[in-house]
């Protein structure tokens, strides 16, 4: 089952009102967060081919660059 999109003002009340995350008043919007949303649903294995949908994106290359951010581990080194 593919989970359907939130509608943006919803979203954008939901933020406006929030003094629980400190953005009360921030001006943020629902598209503040498309990437955040869209790398944590892939770092949570979440399918891409569901998170592109979900997102509206019409191809898996846009998605890939220009939403989904992969986090460099605390682990790497730099070195090779």
């Amino acid at each position: 089952m593919i989970p359907t999109a939130l509608c943006a003002s919803f979203i954008a009340r939901v933020l406006d009102e929030s003094s629980l995350a400190g953005l009360a008043g921030l001006g943020y919007i629902a598209k503040s967060f498309l990437a955040t949303g869209a790398t944590c649903a892939i770092e949570g294995e979440m399918e891409p081919e569901i998170v592109r949908k979900v997102g509206r994106w019409k191809n898996s290359d846009v998605l890939f660059a220009h939403y989904v951010h992969f986090q460099t581990p605390q682990e790497y080194s730099g070195v090779v």
